[in-house]
């Protein structure tokens, strides 16, 4: 085989060769194909890492690069098996496309790989490099001996960049299988990797893609800054808060005054302490990873990692299928994206509950009446969140001193506290929703641009590099030679440059012909008779010699030299004769041998006694009545008199008598004067009439007297019944129908009489029309047996009962393939109606077959769901959305079983009920499916909790507006007069 990489020819390692042929597979041994003959020839080859980057790399300075190679001319299996020496691989300077010259270990890695190649007889081969034994078993997990793993450091090939620090495509498990026989083209696909059977396929264990961008981890240090900032600002609010306090005191006199005259703000001895731990609330949001459509995203980490399983698949995929490309990385991109969004929406769940982790505390009065001291004033205490105080859902304490420590303050103070409290939240509220604004804006900004950047970083990625599955491509030794590679790496930038991994190549494969001739020789043969030899099966043009010989294997005579035709037949008027003096049952063969070695013998000769009886003659009724016939000899031993017509008997002869064979003829010739098969009727009652074939062949002629056996009279279309002959005898068949159908009965023969069919109604319909008793025929008006193509190839057709009880209608497919049509039953009775094929054949409609699986009907917030859909079409694009609130999902790509997986985290701010999941295919048309989202604890009891009333302070609206604070109890503001 040639070389495709330009360097020197391999050298080659090879195991267990000449003679029996055996290899072991899936653990035990199994014998290969049959010996092998002059002509045989087959070729395999393996070699894991190839491609026009190595072009140039001289693969014998590194042990195993060149791959094996196994050439097998007819003389036995041949097995090349090598591993691959990494370390100095690794050292091979290479050229990227940039035009820079690098160490090849700083381009690829790459775990321990072997290589397989096995040449068996009769133009078999086999290849495989990868995750493969030394026996050609392949190991799927890409775990074992040999894992055949290989991590592409795209940051080699990617100009300077800020947008990644890190980019890493990886493959586990590659393997690449050939295999092929002399006498197909191998199929495209593998049922069994480790005993491919004329077939090329392919495994990939796993694929990712792993890269770290520096505005992804630019979120969780804004968040973090952001938030601290906040926290400040909240910490500071004891002011505000002291402020909003007095002025619901004071918007509170006027009740007090009712009580306790002259009452005003004097002074005030309130003490109010705001903390606040932000951060706590925060890292675990920005710690996790969120997963969509197999893109996985940690801001925290600043990563994301791409499982290409469940993006585009990694095996089942049709021939030369995109891995990685510009198209599959936009998918990639989409699904960060979303991932991000759902980032952002738990960040603001976080934030719109931020006061609930922000602890208040206030003691201390105010005096409203000072004579010598405070004479009459108010307490007021609280400990809590901000969250609480700001929308009442805790309480002030608050209590009278002095004059104002009376029965009667009770019955106002919960006014007062209302006022008080409201004046509170009036003032503090707007100073906490700028803060909480400022704080989301910023973090939505920095996520915003870790979205842009990943866009950017795929976007760039796809410039650099592309990623085939299952290439499958002519080999290099030309004509019927077969290539399978399992995954093609395209290094683009500059000249683009290939890196082929888990190639194998087999053929061209060519198996000699096998000749088994046959040979066979009449019998039996009276002595000094010839025996007529019939033999095929010889090479074409080739002198074959015949040699009788006697039951001792001697040799009788002489032998007879014949040329085989192109079809390798020996002529057909070959003879040789038996010796004059063979005795009766003595026994001979005939036995032909070629110049190449081939042979082969007839059966028994049997040599008959004397002369033999031709039976093929007349019989001769001349003898008188009663007397046994002689046999005339006087034509040469053998042959057929036949001066009288074949076959028919001489009934001349008195009745009774039996007639002697009459060999005028040569023996065994054939009298053809009179009409072959027809029967004489001339001769007295009871004898045997000859065949008398004026008539048309197959007709019965009841001119004959009675009792005897009528001729067949086929002057009536053949197959009809001729009911003109006196009764009980057997009627001709009519058969002015056209031939094959079945007619209607004619009962206008006499009484007895079998009557003709008629067949001018349709075939299969049932004619009524013949008298009372007589089989009637079925009125098959529409074709029998036809189908209705008016549907798609392959649906079934459903029932039309507008035809009669009991027909069997026409099969209509007009609907769409995969549903269950009706049956026509329009046609008459007994017909099948033809399948309606107007549709593309094979056709699906999305309705009839799309489902969904949801993995967790009832689910916490914050925790993971997982849908799968399926029916749709190989490579469609589905988008995912969840309700009630609209949550995007990203887009997947149907694998080649038409299934997506779509994974994500239900936000924390998801409300508590059932909520639906839509799949959404381009072509296919949509799916829809339900879960249940459950208060923390309960996902797994299926308690259904009551509904509270939830504490909601804020409503932040980010990317470009402000947090708006909403509170989650109703709360009566109170405006300060």
């Amino acid at each position: 085989m040639a070389n495709r990489n330009g360097g020197p020819s391999r050298g080659r390692r090879l195991i267990g060769l000449l003679g029996a042929a055996a290899v072991v597979i899936g653990g035990g041994l199994t014998p290969l194909a049959a010996y092998g003959a002059p002509g045989d020839h087959s070729e395999s080859e393996a070699q894991f890492l190839s491609g026009s980057l190595l072009s140039g790399v001289d693969l014998s300075t590194v042990a195993g690069l060149a791959g094996t190679e196994a050439i097998n001319t007819g003389a036995g299996t041949v097995t090349d098996v090598t591993d691959l020496d990494l370390t100095a691989l690794s050292a091979l300077n290479v050229n990227i496309p940039s035009g820079v010259s690098i160490p090849l270990g700083d381009l690829l890695q790459l775990g321990a790989v072997n290589q397989f190649s096995q040449s068996a007889d009769a133009g078999v081969s086999r290849a495989a490099s990868g995750a493969v034994s030394n026996a050609g078993v392949v190991d799927t997990s890409g775990a074992g001996t040999f894992p055949a793993s290989a991590t592409l450091n795209l940051m080699e090939l990617l100009p300077a960049t800020a947008l990644l620090t890190t980019a890493n495509l990886s493959l586990q498990g590659v393997t690449g299988v050939a295999s092929a026989d002399a006498a197909t083209a191998p199929a495209t696909s593998c049922s069994d990797l480790s005993n491919p059977a004329n077939c090329r396929g392919y495994n990939v264990a796993a694929a990712g893609l792993d890269v770290v961008s520096p505005a992804l981890g630019a979120i969780s240090s804004t968040a973090t800054s952001a938030l601290g900032a906040l926290s400040t600002t909240l910490n500071g609010l004891g002011s505000a808060i002291t402020g909003g306090l007095l002025g619901g005191v004071t918007d509170s006199l006027g009740t007090l005054n009712g009580l306790v005259p002259g009452l005003s703000l004097v002074s005030n001895t309130l003490n109010v302490n705001v903390s606040s731990d932000l951060s706590a609330a925060l890292d675990p949001v920005l710690g996790q990873s969120i997963t969509v459509g197999g893109v996985t995203v940690n801001a925290k980490a600043g990563t994301v990692t791409v499982d290409w399983a469940n993006v585009v698949g990694l095996n089942g995929l049709a021939p030369n299928t995109p891995l990685v490309s510009p198209t599959t990385l936009q998918t990639v991109a989409a699904n960060a994206a979303v991932a991000l969004g759902q980032l952002q929406t738990a960040v603001n769940s976080v934030l719109a509950s931020v006061t609930d982790n922000v602890t208040v505390t206030i003691s201390g009065g105010v005096c409203l009446l000072e004579v010598l001291g405070c004479t009459a004033g108010l307490n007021i205490g609280y400990t809590g969140s901000l969250a609480d105080l700001l929308d009442s859902s805790q309480k002030l304490t608050i209590s009278g001193t002095g004059a104002l420590a009376i029965p009667g303050l009770d019955a106002v103070v919960g006014g007062v506290v209302t006022t008080v409290q409201s004046a509170t939240s009036v003032a503090v509220l707007p100073l906490v929703n700028t803060a909480l604004s400022t704080a989301g804006t910023t973090i939505s900004s920095a996520v915003t641009a870790a979205t842009t950047a990943l866009s950017d970083a795929f976007t760039l990625i796809g410039t650099v590099v592309g990623v085939n599955l299952n290439v499958q491509e002519p080999g290099s030794a030309g004509s019927g030679s077969y290539a399978e590679v399992a995954a093609r790496a395209t290094l683009l930038g500059g000249t683009a440059l290939t890196i082929d991994l888990g190639r194998a190549e087999v053929g061209a494969n060519a198996a000699a012909v096998v000749y088994t001739p046959t040979l066979s020789a009449t019998t039996p043969v009276a002595p000094g008779a010839d025996t007529t030899v019939t033999s095929t099966g010889w090479p074409p043009s080739t002198e074959v010699t015949l040699q009788l010989k006697d039951s001792d294997g001697n040799a009788v005579g002489s032998p007879k030299t014949v040329t085989t035709d192109v079809t390798g037949a020996i002529p057909a008027d070959t003879t040789l004769q038996i010796p004059v003096n063979a005795v009766a049952g003595a026994q001979y063969t005939v036995v032909g041998t070629d110049t190449l070695g081939h042979s082969a013998t007839s059966g028994a000769i049997v040599v008959s006694s004397g002369t033999t009886t031709d039976t093929s003659a007349p019989t001769d009724t001349s003898a008188p009545t009663g007397t046994t016939a002689t046999t005339d000899t006087s034509a040469p031993t053998g042959t057929t008199d036949t001066s009288a017509p074949t076959g028919t008997t001489d009934t001349s002869a008195p009745t009774g008598t039996t007639a002697t064979t009459d060999t005028s003829a040569p023996t065994g010739t054939t009298d053809t004067s009179a009409p072959t098969g027809t029967t004489d009727t001339s001769a007295p009652t009871g004898t045997t009439a000859t065949t008398d074939t004026s008539a048309p062949t197959g007709t019965t002629d009841t001119s004959a007297p009675t009792g005897t056996t009528a001729t067949t009279d086929t002057s009536a279309p053949t197959g009809t019944t001729d009911t003109s002959a006196p009764t009980g005898t057997t009627a001709t068949t009519d058969t002015s129908a056209p031939t094959g159908t079945t007619g209607t009965t004619d009962t206008s023969a006499p009484t007895g009489t079998t009557a003709t069919t008629d067949t001018s109604a349709p075939t299969g319909t049932t004619d009524t029309s013949a008298p009372t008793g007589t089989t009637a025929t079925t009125d098959t008006s529409a074709p029998t047996g036809t189908t209705d193509t008016s549907a798609p190839t392959g649906t079934t057709a459903t029932t039309d009962t507008s035809a009669p009880t009991g027909t069997t209608g026409t099969t209509d497919t007009s609907a769409p393939t995969g549903t269950t049509a009706t049956t026509d039953t329009s046609a008459p009775t007994g017909t099948t109606a033809t399948t309606d094929t107007s549709a593309p054949t094979g056709t699906t409609p999305p309705a009839a077959q799309l489902g969904i699986t949801v993995k967790v009907p009832v689910v916490e917030r914050a925790q993971t769901q997982t849908t799968i859909g399926t029916g749709f079409q190989p490579g469609e694009v589905v988008t995912g959305v969840m309700h009630s609130t609209p949550l995007a999902l990203g887009t997947q790509v149907a694998n080649a079983a038409g299934t997506v997986t779509f994974v994500w985290t239900v936000p924390t701010s998801t409300d508590l009920g059932v909520h639906t999941v839509t799949l959404t295919g381009a072509t296919s048309g949509a799916v829809t499916g339900s879960f249940k989202v459950v208060a923390a604890g309960l996902a797994t009891t299926g308690h259904q909790p009551g509904y509270e009333i939830p504490i909601a302070i804020l409503l932040m609206l980010l990317g470009g507006s402000a947090i708006t604070f909403s509170r989650r109890r109703t709360r009566n503001a109170v405006s300060r007069t």
